[in-house]
């Protein structure tokens, strides 16, 4: 009889009945029902705000799933880029609800999902990168307060940007402080901005993506 360490459904087998197994073999793949991994990549001017993380907020969403979210933890944070990006590989453990809840879903694994990460609000301004900062160059000595910039915006209904002016407070060493021109929910780009036109189609980077 085979025991297994935790609740779960078996989403894979590896071998057939009465096949003869060696020790240590594989027999199934099994996928915990009630806490799964879902990994991801952040980059250097999200991972430097660490100590800023306000994880009792943190959500996860699946594309198979609409409008369903669950709450998710940090497990851990790689000490070094990815190879080919520039960002740092994050793993978060999210939490769902056992098969007997009204919100039970069944999570396959390598099913799309979207995190969202949350901040302590001790900033009333939001903090973005310097490298989306199309225009002025966000190390330009003309980038100060008051000063407006543009940043490439992008609508998920449509796959493409568009050029958004935004109003800068004042440049940190975590990035640049926004005081104007985008609402919670913007998604802007944070690499390559300035390759990009209004209007442009675009794919956002998924974890498989290499």
């Amino acid at each position: 009889m085979l025991k297994a360490p935790f609740d779960g459904v078996i989403v894979q087998k590896f071998v057939e009945n009465h096949e003869v197994i060696a020790p240590g073999q594989a027999i199934v793949e099994l996928s915990d029902a009630q806490q799964i991994e879902v990994a991801i990549s952040i980059p250097e001017s999200v991972l430097i705000r660490e100590s800023d993380f306000d994880q009792d907020r943190f959500l996860c969403s699946f594309e198979a799933f609409p409008g369903k979210t669950f709450p998710a933890k940090i497990k851990e944070i790689g000490s070094s880029i990815q190879l080919g990006r520039q960002s740092y590989p994050m793993t978060l453990t999210v939490s769902l609800p056992d098969s007997g809840d009204p919100n039970f879903v069944l999570i396959r694994p390598n099913m799309a999902a979207t995190v969202t990460l949350a901040f302590k609000r001790n900033n009333p301004y939001f903090i973005i990168p310097q490298s989306s900062i199309v225009a002025p160059s966000a190390d330009s000595k003309e980038v100060n307060s008051g000063n407006t910039a543009q940043v490439m915006l992008y609508d998920a209904k449509t796959s493409t940007v568009t050029a958004q002016t935004i109003t800068i407070h004042q440049i940190r060493p975590e990035g640049v402080e926004v005081e104007s021109g985008l609402k919670p929910g913007d998604v802007i780009v944070s690499a390559g901005a300035r390759f990009l036109e209004s209007g442009q189609k675009v794919k956002l980077e998924s974890s498989e993506d290499k």
